[in-house]
């Protein structure tokens, strides 16, 4: 297996593996999370600067670091996503965690703590990556309750994840919006739910297509245990996936909402609590 320069597989928390909760096809839910090729995922963290004493904690330096170097930006992205799948993987009522990767780097962490990989057979890109999660989905055993989450969570934990599934359960479209309130971090489709009733706006667009193929608008044209979400990532995408029929989730959960593309965002999820494998990487920064 080639390996991406500048990163490798990092060392588990623990040494256990967990392969999912729920036994229960129908009561389970699948979730799924792409994952960018290392050689190009968090550019944007090499784009500003890191303070050492917003990663240490109190009573840091206080230097500014100029930028991420390469190998750094591909670490940090590296750990952000296995800290994400292990809280993904801890969760109870999540039965399998699907990562959509070509990165062979990616694949090997993450399929070692239990998650299962799928290449990128939509080709490359956020949604199309979403969209070959979905179709292994249906090949594996159909769409009953679904959600998408992304993979840059170093400060998600597993009891937030469970939280926002809870909050899920009975919609038939959810969505959680990032920190920010314009991106979104969580996606759910519950095929068990009733077809309307949620109080969603109107859709502009196809919300779910039910697993014969029939595209409708949300709540008409689907059975139950056959709902598939339309991503719509990217920017403004809260807004996009609330128009199409995903009804806003409650809870504060500032984990799960805070995604890290910046070193701002980085700096105010150490403040949370990073996971153990992102702490551990931003210890090496500050040592350095």
């Amino acid at each position: 297996m080639k390996r991406v320069e500048g990163a490798e597989p990092l060392p588990p928390e623990g040494g256990s593996v967990r392969t999912g909760g729920a036994p229960d096809a129908e009561a389970g839910w699948d979730l799924i999370i792409p994952i960018k090729r290392l050689d190009s995922a968090k550019s944007r963290l090499a784009g500003g600067d890191l303070v050492v004493s917003d990663l240490a904690g109190e009573g840091g330096a206080g230097v500014s670091l100029a930028g991420v170097d390469d190998a750094l930006r591909q670490r940090l992205a590296l750990s952000f996503a296995t800290d994400t799948c292990a809280a993904a993987l801890a969760v109870p009522a999540i039965r399998r965690v699907l990562v959509v990767t070509e990165d062979p780097v990616v694949a090997a962490q993450l399929s070692q703590q239990g998650a299962q990989i799928v290449g990128e057979t939509r080709g490359p890109g956020l949604n199309p990556a979403i969209d070959a999660g979905l179709d292994a989905l249906e090949a594996t055993g159909g769409l009953h309750r679904v959600a998408i989450m992304t993979g840059d969570l170093p400060a998600v934990s597993a009891d937030e994840i469970g939280a926002a599934l809870a909050a899920a359960t009975g919609h038939r479209l959810g969505v959680l919006a990032d920190a920010d309130g314009t991106g979104t971090v969580l996606l759910t489709a519950d095929g068990a739910a009733a077809p309307s009733g949620d109080g969603a706006p109107p859709t502009t667009g196809p919300a779910e297509v039910a697993v014969t193929g029939h595209s409708a608008a949300a709540g008409q044209g689907t059975t139950a245990s056959a709902t598939r979400p339309v991503p719509r990532f990217g920017p403004g995408s809260f807004e996009r996936h609330r128009h199409a029929g995903h009804v806003p989730l409650p809870g504060d959960l500032p984990g799960l909402r805070r995604d890290v593309d910046t070193p701002s965002d980085l700096a105010q999820a150490r403040r949370l609590g990073l996971g153990a494998v992102s702490r551990r990487t931003a210890e090496t920064l500050v040592e350095s």
